[in-house]
């Protein structure tokens, strides 16, 4: 329902008393007017005539809304079925009619987006704006004409759409240049069929709505079966697809994995001046985003100012289904429902808490079945636990955990550390927030060093515990020794490594060893450790040094480097480190020594 004031004589506060008697006790909207028809302030109001009544008896908040009253010259209503309808409306309204009073959205230039026309045989990727009149599918909003551009570009090196038009396509007799830089797989010509045209196309629709992974994995099994035809050709050609969707997954990923779709902004406001800073995700990935700078009064609030802001930011736009705003707007919960009928779905729209706790808090599923106060010891007191248990496991291998004294005590002090982390959580709720996270950062930090420093002093420690769990089990165990000739069995392996030089194969392993010796893994296990009081690793380490120990002495010119290497060790640093800890001198070092004393008529250490 529409209404004009009848009497054109009456002004101001008379003009609206005078309607305030007529108007509807329905929720709608209302339009002011000034003398030169121009409209000054659009608003919406659960009850009209209650609202128009405060206006009529001069209650107004601000001098501006004074001012407002003193110029208007006339008055239009519009009753809705609902006070949601009302704010669709007032929205609408606004960035129409921009009234001088009102918060409006300035600088409002439709937004780049990129569309896969379904209108065609061959379907085309292209930019869009403007209204979606053509049939086909949407992407965006694209914050800037060069997001767009670069997405585009990556759709064409890896899924090879066309992007000439229609008329082009139809009169092409040979590739374009873009077939020829390997941007377009020429459908125009039937150089790729129009169904393989079409699965290209499902799977750039997919990788645009976010299923990048799945749409990356096809393209590696497809790699991979095409290298195994040895047509190396193809397998070259979709491995730079792969990395073309690589390199844009990665620049646009989204931190935050839980926010698929959202709109993120940030408002900042004062002396009279705003600006609103928009961020766009979309599929996972961010798609920029641009700054506003509507204008309002200084007497406006912030909620005030971000609720009309969005109100008019989505009157031509889709709205996401989260929307993150450092300000919490003015009646939030029914612009969630505006939001929600228009866009025919649930629209949530979120004030993240400070700090990356609260916010990662009210970004994920609220499925969780721990409470998550309880979430952060617990997570603690796991870990010392498991800590507890390594701690055990070490201690329980009886004569060789004399091997790591230093290893167990630098471990104890992790333990209590993380014992100490899981106190330090159960009291997170007295503890101001900057207090608790720099004990808990500083608490991990020494945690961390001091593994740092564990495995400094024996980088393959989790290897030699568990060989030397192997062992202990074996040893305090039922013997597997009982048909064995320990004695032959010994003169067969030190005949492999002295004449064969079994020691020089990398890939030696104790089952392999095994195999020569024609006995079991355990047994050779067994049997190493109980004549040589040794394990496997250990010996195979002492074989080999004592094979560089020769070399170095014999060939002076040869590289430490090349030594290694020729005695079966697989890096410069697993030579240096098994030299160092059998030698106590690394093999520069050693050869160094050698020369000296053999210049002086000395003998070697």
């Amino acid at each position: 329902m529409t209404e004009e004031t009848p009497d054109s004589q009456l002004k101001a506060a008379a003009l609206i008393a005078d309607e305030a008697r007529r108007a509807p006790d329905k929720p709608g909207v209302y339009r002011m007017y000034g003398e030169d028809g121009s409209c000054l302030y659009v608003g919406k109001a659960k009850s009209l005539k209650k609202r128009i009544v405060q206006y009529a008896q001069g209650r107004f908040h601000t001098q501006r809304i004074g001012l407002m009253v003193a110029q208007t010259r006339s008055m239009e209503l519009v009753v809705t079925a609902s006070e949601t309808e009302a704010l669709l409306l007032e929205s609408n309204f606004i960035k129409k009619l921009k009234p001088r009073f009102n918060v409006v959205l300035r600088d409002d230039k439709s937004f780049a987006e990129l569309m896969i026309r379904r209108d065609h045989r061959a379907p085309q990727v292209r930019k869009h704006r403007g209204a979606h009149t053509t049939p086909g599918d949407y992407f965006g909003p694209f914050a800037s004409t060069w997001a767009v551009n670069r997405t585009l570009n990556t759709l064409q090196k890896a899924f090879l759409l066309r992007s000439c038009s229609d008329s082009v396509y139809e009169t092409r007799t040979r590739p374009c240049m873009l077939h020829q830089i390997k941007r377009c797989s020429a459908p125009c010509t039937g150089l790729i069929s129009l169904e393989d045209y079409g699965e290209l196309v499902t799977e750039a629709e997919q990788f645009l709505r976010g299923k990048s992974r799945a749409v990356i994995g096809r393209l590696s099994k497809e790699m991979q079966a095409a290298s195994d035809e040895m047509d190396f050709e193809q397998a070259a050609r979709v491995r730079d697809r792969i990395r073309a969707l690589s390199a844009i997954s990665m620049e646009n990923s989204v931190s935050a994995d839980s926010v698929a779709e959202g709109d993120v902004f940030a408002l900042h406001s004062d002396g009279g001046q705003a600006c609103v800073q928009v961020f766009f995700y979309r599929a996972g990935q961010n798609w920029g985003g641009r700054a506003y700078f509507p204008r309002v009064d200084k007497t406006d609030t912030d909620p005030e100012i971000l609720a009309a802001f969005l109100g008019q930011f989505y009157e031509d736009k889709p709205i996401p289904r989260l929307i993150l705003s450092n300000v919490r707007p003015h009646e939030l919960e029914l612009l969630e429902e505006a939001f929600s009928m228009k866009a025919d779905r649930k629209i949530e729209i979120v004030r993240p808490m400070r700090g990356e706790r609260d916010a990662a808090r009210q970004l994920l599923p609220k499925i969780s079945p721990v409470p998550q106060a309880a979430a952060l010891p617990l997570a603690f007191v796991v870990g010392a636990l498991y800590l507890l248990w390594l701690a055990r496991r070490i201690y329980r291998l009886r004569s060789e955990r004399s091997q790591y004294n230093q290893e167990i005590i630098l471990l104890g002090l992790v333990f209590l550390i993380a014992v100490g982390v899981a106190a330090l959580g159960l009291f997170q709720h007295v503890l101001a927030e900057k207090r608790f996270f720099s004990l808990y950062a500083s608490a991990i930090g020494l945690a961390f060093l001091l593994v740092q420093i564990t495995l400094g002093l024996r980088p393959q420690l989790v290897t030699q515990i568990s060989e030397s769990a192997q062992i202990s089990q074996t040893t305090y165990s039922n013997s597997t020794l009982g048909n064995v000739d320990c004695n032959a069995a010994l003169a067969r392996l030190a005949s492999l490594m002295q004449t064969e030089h079994l020691y020089a194969d990398q890939e030696l392993s104790l089952a392999n060893l095994a195999q020569r010796l024609e006995l079991s893994s355990h047994q050779l296990s067994e049997l190493i450790n109980a004549q040589l009081g040794k394990g496997f690793s250990r010996y195979l380490r002492e074989q080999r040094s004592a094979a560089a120990r020769h070399m170095l002495c014999a060939e002076p010119s040869a590289s430490v480097l090349s030594v290694g290497l020729s005695v079966g060790f697989s890096s410069q640093s697993n030579f240096y480190e098994a030299f160092r800890e059998i030698e106590g001198m690394t093999p520069g070092q050693y050869r160094k020594l050698h020369l000296q004393r053999g210049a002086t008529g000395g003998k070697p250490a």
